[in-house]
């Protein structure tokens, strides 16, 4: 048998070598790069400069702000009633000082009680863990705190000048803080807003003779009107597609693939997956990575802070193309992910101090594990301006009452609910209005961004907004009649 020449041999190893070092420079280029996430410490003193980053207390504000003059007349305040969230806690933090403060709980009937003097009521629409609440605002650790798991609602009642009043959503329990060093001053708030002018509301109970306390206005005058708008992202402007891309992937954007699909939409994608970015036709983003951080549950303010950065460095926070566009936290929820700990942040947003509600979807949202962003979808829009310009010019007329309108559709609504599965079948037909406003929640004139759009034209639409059941209806702000109907995912 012949001996291998050692040439032979040479050759040999020469073609190991090379195929490990090409296995190496692939895993350097494609491998290593998968290891890393977003991470500040690498942003540059230059971005920096050229990003607006909101505090996260800027982007925490009320959902809905109700004020009780007493008699049964309420209103609510417009945007939520932000001003008066702060001065709320503020006066929190006043009572953190007392050592002897006393935590009470009460019972639903008593809170409701309460709330019948003159009163305010602001109320997020999710809840914050209520350690780290009283941290992010400065409000001393009292041992009386234990009991108290989360926040939703801070009120404020005449009826007990020496005491605030809180709601735990988690533990579904109201509470009453009591001071005997403090006496809050907050019925200046009331008096400003009674003094100044003000949209007079009543509870629905009040109105069709029910238990309901949801309040709704007797009647609404607004300049609103349809508007158009506009896509973010338009496939005609590859280059700003191409630069927002890039944020996502930084300096592995040379090995990433580009998949552009007939009907417009275009994927960037990384490794086999484990970064994915699509960018549809319609201005709809959506970045997903692979894996979670492990890890206990992390600090929700922490999360938001980490939320809030990756948005302001992925497009940032508001389009160039909406001034006095307003962008807030709207739902924050605590999900669970292959054995991981993590929020889901959703972010709406406002046209002045009216919101925009989206039929399917919201403007922003993502998912934040540990120090890592593992989910985020965007669809902001664009207006036009110099029609927003004209529109405020305009006078005011009249919305289609907000009593005649459920009066109008109960029926339509009560489908709705028996779609969902409430069982209300076996009421009376004279039963059916009542049993219907009963789960109404809420009733807010707003704007609907709806999915379906003829041509090229695209508009948002004035509406009432009625909170109901597991879900939202839309009916026309002028006209009362149906126009979408969307189902709470949560």
């Amino acid at each position: 048998m012949k001996k291998p020449k050692p040439i032979e041999r040479i050759k040999d190893l020469l073609i190991v070598v090379l195929f490990f070092t090409t296995m190496l420079l692939l895993y350097f280029f494609w491998e290593n790069p998968m290891l890393e996430t977003f991470d500040l410490s690498q942003i540059t003193e230059e971005d920096r400069v050229s990003v607006e980053i909101p505090d996260t207390l800027e982007v925490i504000r009320p959902t809905e702000t109700i004020i009780h003059f007493g008699g049964g007349v309420y209103t609510k305040v417009d945007g939520g009633g932000q001003e008066i969230w702060e001065q709320i806690v503020a006066s929190f933090q006043q009572f953190g000082q007392d050592e002897n403060l006393i935590v009470e709980q009460i019972t639903k009937e008593q809170y409701d009680q309460i709330m019948n003097y003159r009163s305010i009521q602001t109320s997020l629409s999710y809840w914050i863990p209520f350690d780290p609440f009283c941290v992010a605002y400065g409000i001393p650790s009292q041992k009386s705190f234990d009991q108290i798991e989360s926040l939703m609602t801070l009120s404020y009642s005449v009826g007990s000048r020496e005491s605030l009043f809180l709601y735990d959503r988690v533990l579904d329990k109201y509470y009453r803080l009591i001071s005997e060093d403090h006496q809050l001053s907050l019925e200046d708030l009331i008096v400003d807003a009674e003094v100044g002018g003000y949209v007079a509301y009543y509870s629905m109970g009040t109105l069709i003779g029910t238990e309901s306390k949801t309040v709704i206005p007797i009647s609404l005058y607004t300049s609103m009107e349809e508007l158009s708008y506009g896509l973010e992202f338009e496939s005609e402007e590859p280059e700003k597609v191409k630069g927002f891309a890039q944020t996502f992937f930084g300096e592995s954007f040379d090995f990433v693939r580009r998949i552009e699909e007939s009907k417009g939409t275009v994927i960037y994608m990384y490794g086999y997956g484990e970064k994915i970015l699509t960018i549809s036709a319609d201005g709809f983003v959506e970045y997903k990575e692979k894996g979670v951080s492990s890890g206990n549950r992390q600090d929700f303010f922490i999360a938001l802070e980490q939320a809030i950065k990756f948005v302001a460095y992925h497009a940032g926070w508001t389009s160039p193309d909406i001034e006095g566009s307003n962008l807030y936290l709207k739902d924050a929820e605590f999900i669970e992910k292959e054995k991981s700990r993590g929020y889901r942040f959703v972010f709406g947003i406002e046209l002045g101090k009216t919101e925009i509600h989206y039929e399917t979807g919201e403007p922003l949202v993502v998912e934040v594990f540990g120090d890592r962003i593992t989910y985020y979808t965007r669809n902001v829009i664009t207006v036009d301006q110099e029609h927003l310009a004209d529109m405020e010019g305009e006078s005011n007329k009249e919305a289609f009452s907000a009593v005649n309108m459920i009066a109008q559709n109960y029926q339509y609504m009560y489908s709705a609910l028996l779609s969902q599965g409430f069982d209300l079948a076996e009421i009376k037909a004279e039963e059916m209005f009542e049993a219907t406003s009963d789960q109404i929640f809420s009733v807010e004139a707003g704007y609907l961004k709806q999915d379906e759009t003829a041509g090229d034209y695209k508009e948002l639409r004035p509406v009432w907004m009625v909170n109901i059941g597991n879900g939202v209806m839309y009916f026309d702000l002028y006209e009362a009649k149906p126009i979408g109907y969307a189902i709470s995912d949560k």
